[in-house]
């Protein structure tokens, strides 16, 4: 079968779109009930198209004993974190879906992706896991086609 020429084949199904998500980010600092708070937020304005590609929100958080004084990580879990994220990077792709937030805050860090099949994105999430530390993370997922939840936190953190 022939495939046209805006479309893509991969051992994993057809990519549905060759428009990507800018890999631009900023960092935003602000404070929660008192205590700090870090966002680091994708750019852009994803299309209605892009939007409904990846209609599958997922939060991954990471709970940790943060530092007294801040509720931030201390260097051995944030190096943890790091390299937790580091190994996800191939998730952050139009194959899977984008990762459009982080959040540090309060003893936890949070993990905010938008994703076009839940099982094939968790079947590939495990993949890249598998043979590394257990780390501990909860994983929660709901429909947000309109990105509702990022695009609520990318404007407060951007000002727009």
């Amino acid at each position: 079968r022939k495939l046209g020429a805006h479309r893509k084949q991969s051992m994993f199904g057809f990519f549905k779109s060759r428009e990507k998500l800018p890999d631009t980010w900023s960092t935003a600092q602000g404070e929660d009930e008192g205590s700090p708070l870090l966002i680091r937020v994708r750019e852009g304005n994803p299309s209605d198209k892009l939007k409904a590609e990846y209609p599958i929100l997922v939060n991954v958080y990471w709970p940790f004993d943060g530092l007294p004084d801040s509720g931030m990580p201390n260097s051995e879990v944030l190096d943890a974190q790091s390299d937790f994220e580091e190994r996800l990077d191939r998730l952050d792709s139009p194959e899977y879906g984008y990762l459009v937030l982080v959040i540090t805050a309060k003893n936890r860090k949070e993990w905010i992706w938008q994703v076009a099949d839940t099982k094939v994105w968790l079947d590939q999430f495990n993949l890249l896991l598998n043979g590394h530390p257990v780390v501990p993370i909860e994983i929660e997922t709901n429909n947000d086609p309109a990105w509702g939840t990022y695009e609520q936190i990318r404007d407060r953190a951007l000002g727009a």
